[in-house]
Order: structure tokens, then sequence, then C-alpha cells
């Protein structure tokens, strides 16, 4: 038997998954970005599902035009950092990188708190935060890759003949993907490793053996 949780305000459409638009009570917006939508790398595009699961950004902020996004707003301000620092256009954001988007745009809305563990060690610090409904951006390394963002949206256990909860595997929206029509994450990733230097199985067209490298998540002030 096993047991799923996901990140509330997430659900599950027929188009993917959405979220509650902001100050809205009763429209919702597509939440999945695919790399394309916008032009840029994974970071950012982890960093802009948080937003929107968070309630502080709009989809059609996000991917419309730049002359949509109003000058003085919080999202206008963090477009232009990632242009200054060439992250949104031309390459790959770093964790101190997330995190100074936030600090410098977001705030009195939102604190990030990092984790800079590595493998084994970060397990605790993602489930805790999705148990509290954070969104988690999780750094992954494999052989030959400088390294690739996911956002962990949900967690499954895995439950024992002594109703035991064990952690199994991490729910997770990849950028690089479509999103899937029948559930609220496009990808997994098991979360018990089996060893070596990338231990943890991550399920794609071709399973792709991970580590995890550092994690950032976001919080209401």
């Amino acid at each position: 038997m096993t047991k799923l949780i996901v990140i509330d305000p997430i659900d599950a459409t027929h188009e993917g998954p959405s979220v509650p638009i902001l100050n809205s009570d009763d429209e919702s917006q597509l939440l999945h970005l695919r790399q394309g939508d916008i032009d840029g790398a994974c970071g950012p595009y982890c960093l802009f599902m948080a937003l929107m699961i968070c309630g502080v950004a709009k989809r059609e902020e996000i991917t419309g035009s730049p002359v949509s996004i109003h000058g003085n707003s919080r999202l206008a301000k963090a477009f232009k950092l990632m242009e200054e620092y060439s992250a949104l256009f031309r390459h790959g954001t770093q964790l101190v990188d997330l995190e100074g988007f936030i600090s410098k745009t977001y705030k009195t809305k939102l604190k990030a708190e990092k984790c800079l563990d590595r493998g084994v060690a970060l397990r605790p610090f993602i489930e805790g935060h999705i148990k509290q409904d954070h969104p988690v951006i999780l750094g992954l390394d494999w052989g030959g890759v400088d390294g690739h963002w996911v956002l962990v949206v949900g967690l499954e256990y895995l439950i024992d003949a002594g109703g035991k909860e064990i952690l199994w595997r991490y729910l997770v929206l990849d950028p690089m993907d479509p999103p899937s029509k029948v559930c609220a994450w496009n990808s997994v990733i098991e979360a018990t490793g089996g060893g070596g230097i990338y231990p943890y199985v991550w399920w794609k067209e071709y399973d792709i053996k991970v580590q995890f490298d550092e994690a950032l998540t976001l919080l209401p002030i």
C-alpha cells in the first residue's frame, strides 16, 4: 500500500497541474512551465512555478510579452535581475542566484530557505517542507552534466505491514518535459538510494541515476 501527498493548492486537470490565480478565489491557471514557454534555463522555470504555487505570480505575466509586465512589479524586477545575471536567457543558475532573486524582489512576501547538503542529508529538508506545503527546488547531478533543477511538489510513501510510512519517491515537476494530464507531477525520483556516486533513480524516458545536490524552498512571510 502507498500514500501520496501533494502540496496544497496544486490540483490535477486534464490539461496539466493547476493552481489558483493570484487575487482570484474561483479561477485557476496551469502551473507547469516547460523550457520553451519562456526563453530560459531550468532554474528560473522552477522558481516561477514555485512563485505561482505561493500565490504571488500569474502565468499570463510570466509567459506573456515583456510589455505585459508592469515595470515596477516584483515579477518585472525578477526578470530584470535574471537578465542581468544572464540566468534566464543564456546560462544556468546557481542556488545563490535563485535565493538572490527572492530576497531582492519578493522579500516582503516570501523567504527563501536553502539547504547546501548533498545526497541523503537533503531528505529531511525536502520531506519536512513538502509536508508544510512549501515547494522545493531540488538540484540534480549526474555524470557528464553540469546539473539540473526540478521542483518537488509531492511525496509517495510505502506503508509496511506494521503501518509504518517509509518515504519512497519524490513527485516532481521537470521543466524539460511536458506536463502530465493524469496527475499533478510529470516525473518521479526514487527516495531510497541504491549506492554509488549517483544512487537515486530518476524516472525518465530512459531512467537516469542521479545525486541530490542542494535545495531551496519558499516560505510565506
